[in-house]
C-alpha cells in the first residue's frame, strides 16, 4: 500500500516542477549577494555598475528613473529596453 502511495506522489510531480526545484536548490547553494554592498564597493573602486532596465511600452517610469539617478549617474552604465509584456516571446524579443 505505501509503495502505491509513493508511486502516485512521484507521478503527480511534473517535469516543470522538478526543474523549478532544481533551480531553487542551485540558487540556495550559490547563496545571495547584498546588492547595496555590491554597489557601494564598485563605487568606492570607481568601477561602473551595469544596469539593464526593462520598461513597459508607454510608461513614465523611464523618465522617473533617470531623474532619480541625479548625480549618481556617473557610476552607472545603463541600457534601457522597452518591451510589450503581453507574452514571454514579446518580452524576450529584440
Amino acid at each position: 500500500m505505501w509503495n502505491e502511495i509513493i508511486q502516485q506522489e512521484e507521478k503527480s510531480i511534473s517535469e516543470e516542477e522538478l526543474k523549478r526545484y532544481g533551480l531553487i536548490q542551485k540558487k540556495l547553494e550559490i547563496g545571495s549577494k547584498n546588492l547595496g554592498t555590491l554597489i557601494r564597493d564598485k563605487m568606492l573602486k570607481d568601477e561602473a555598475i551595469r544596469v539593464a532596465n526593462i520598461y513597459v511600452n508607454n510608461t513614465i517610469v523611464e523618465k522617473d528613473f533617470s531623474e532619480g539617478l541625479d548625480v549618481s549617474s556617473k557610476y552607472f552604465e545603463i541600457s534601457d529596453h522597452t518591451r510589450n509584456i503581453t507574452s514571454q516571446t514579446a518580452i524576450t524579443s529584440n
